[in-house]
């Protein structure tokens, strides 16, 4: 077996394991979630292939806390993105080209500090098939991971953008400075 395959079924296996994340009070805490941290684009997106997601039915988008910007949304928490399955995406940019992904592994009951509904702002996407998940890669060092510069590796490319595409829109998440943006297109 090749070093990447172990590498990658090791992966699947860490975001498929759940119940191991407790919030008390039901507040998201992000050194509680267990969730593995990728910064390899290719990696990432042999994730997203492999996860389970793909020609299943989008039913709810919950963002934690976000604000409008524009027709864009900001967020420095996770986007969980639940399926007519039951199963939900869970993703986080965390820091220049940085992601944290799980799968179902954040407690529905996770309180909310969002002044509007994500399902309305991103409505063409809800009810809608995944038909395809895609990483865009960027060869430029993020600006915005200097601070992290230390504790991030330096490789030849980073994450830019995953893009998840619902019929014939894309929710798209991008990397932000300590937040992520969330666009439709």
């Amino acid at each position: 077996m090749s070093e990447e395959k172990s590498l990658l079924e090791q992966g699947i296996e860490l975001i498929r394991r759940a119940g191991e994340d407790k919030f008390p009070n039901d507040v998201y805490d992000w050194t509680v979630w267990t969730a593995p941290i990728v910064q390899s684009p290719d990696y990432l997106n042999k994730v997203l292939q492999n996860l389970g997601f793909l020609n299943e039915t989008l039913v709810d988008i919950r963002l934690l806390s976000a604000w409008p910007a524009g027709e864009k949304v900001m967020t420095d928490e996770p986007v969980i993105l639940e399926f007519a399955s039951g199963d939900r995406l869970e993703l986080e940019f965390v820091a220049g080209g940085t992601v944290r992904i799980s799968r179902s592994r954040l407690p529905r009951t996770l309180k909310r500090a969002c002044a509007f509904d994500p399902n309305e702002k991103f409505a063409p996407c809800v009810g809608q098939t995944l038909t395809a998940a895609e990483v865009v890669e960027t060869k430029t060092f993020p600006t915005n991971a200097l601070y992290y510069e230390e504790t991030l590796r330096r490789g030849e490319s980073y994450i830019e953008k995953i893009v998840l595409r619902f019929g014939d829109r894309s929710l798209v998440l991008s990397s932000g400075l300590d937040e992520a943006e969330l666009t439709m297109e």
